[in-house]
């Protein structure tokens, strides 16, 4: 099962769905709702890129620097010093 992030333009078309469906006309025109739809719509789409981001951390093959430290010290394994090349190229 595959996570999908859906588009910031999703979440507002989304969004903007939801709140007509609320909300009448006339009290659309005079309201600040798409404002704050497209408020919200920015607020969920980081917190998609959150999730996607950590999703990333929990694979050894996509892990960033510090995740993967952390991933081999439960193992207890620490990274190898940097050490000069040797040899022709």
């Amino acid at each position: 099962m595959s996570f999908e992030r859906p588009t910031l333009k999703e979440i507002i078309e989304r969004l903007d769905g939801d709140t007509q469906s609320r909300l009448s006309v006339p009290q659309m025109r005079r309201s600040n709702a798409k404002v704050f739809d497209r408020v919200l719509a920015g607020a969920a789409h980081s917190l998609y890129g959150y999730i996607e981001y950590l999703n990333r951390q929990q694979f050894f093959d996509t892990a960033e620097s510090d995740y993967l430290d952390r991933w081999a010290s439960i193992y207890g394994l620490t990274r190898k010093k940097a050490t000069k090349a040797s040899g022709e190229v």
